[in-house]
């Protein structure tokens, strides 16, 4: 499980499933599940950042929550907090490498291990998002 943390006035969990091998959001404030789209689509939230959180690693997951990412208007919100994506996504190796030294040794390897392959996978699933268009259309993945 994580925390997520939507930088305009949010938060929510999301839920790892062993089954289905992805993040599914729960927000226990709406009593909804697996409902992405809920915040941007459905309540017209001008998000920047979402961010996931768990006591082992930290993520960007706003792409899971927008439709709008490549959008001039979404990427100026994005520049208020990091001068690019490039920048923002060293911010965000450079936590998790810190994070890691932190706690050398105090995580188990498979762990690290799972926590990698469920980060590729992430990864692979944005950029298969980004380059294709693919999504639902109810921002399932």
């Amino acid at each position: 499980t994580r925390y997520i943390l939507d930088f305009t006035d949010h938060v929510w969990i999301e839920v790892w499933s062993h089954r289905t091998r992805r993040w599914i959001c729960a927000d226990s404030c709406e009593g909804v599940i697996d409902e992405p789209g809920m915040y941007e689509k459905g309540w017209g939230k001008k998000l920047n950042y979402a961010i996931g959180a768990t006591k082992d690693s930290v993520v960007d997951v706003t792409r899971r929550y927008t439709r709008k990412f490549h959008e001039d208007e979404f990427q100026a919100r994005r520049r208020e907090f990091a001068p690019d994506e490039e920048s923002s996504e060293n911010v965000f190796r450079l936590a998790n490498q810190t994070i890691r030294q932190q706690q050398f040794g105090k995580i188990p390897k498979g762990r690290l291990e799972e926590l990698d392959a469920r980060m590729k996978m992430e990864a692979a699933f944005f950029v298969k998002v980004a380059s294709s268009g693919v999504w639902d259309s109810d921002y399932k993945e």
